[in-house]
């Protein structure tokens, strides 16, 4: 896309077109994005799962994120696995620091096992010994 067509975008005109056209395609976008997502589940089944049971664990309180006094939390931190068959293994880092061990510009440190903290919490709320 050339530099003129960005600055046409950016003007009064080309932002009410761009409101028009994503209105008038917002269920093509919203059924590419869906099946985006399902190919992404398909693919990576063990990275949904963890996501899904450790988004649980914090939901119910099982697993406290780190305190902070940023006002939302969940906008700031995420919850790194360095090995998805253990869900409930990983560590707390931010957005910046994540991708950065993503994409393997940093070393990752040590995770902590958070396994027998939701399992105790777990036989608490379920009342077994």
């Amino acid at each position: 896309m050339g530099s003129e067509k960005v600055e046409w975008y950016k003007t009064a005109k080309g932002k009410i077109y761009t409101r028009k056209y994503r209105k008038i395609n917002a269920s093509k976008h919203a059924e590419y994005k869906r099946q985006a997502r399902k190919r992404h589940a398909e693919k990576y089944p063990d990275k949904i799962r963890c996501r899904r049971l450790v988004g649980a664990a914090v939901r119910n309180g099982f697993i406290q994120p780190p305190i902070d006094n940023l006002r939302n939390w969940h906008n700031h931190w995420e919850f790194h696995h360095p090995d998805y068959s253990r869900p409930y293994y990983g560590l707390w880092l931010t957005k910046k620091t994540h991708r950065l061990i993503d994409a393997r510009k940093l070393e990752c440190p040590a995770a902590t096992d958070y396994l027998p903290q939701v399992e105790r919490r777990l036989r608490t709320k379920w009342g077994l010994p």
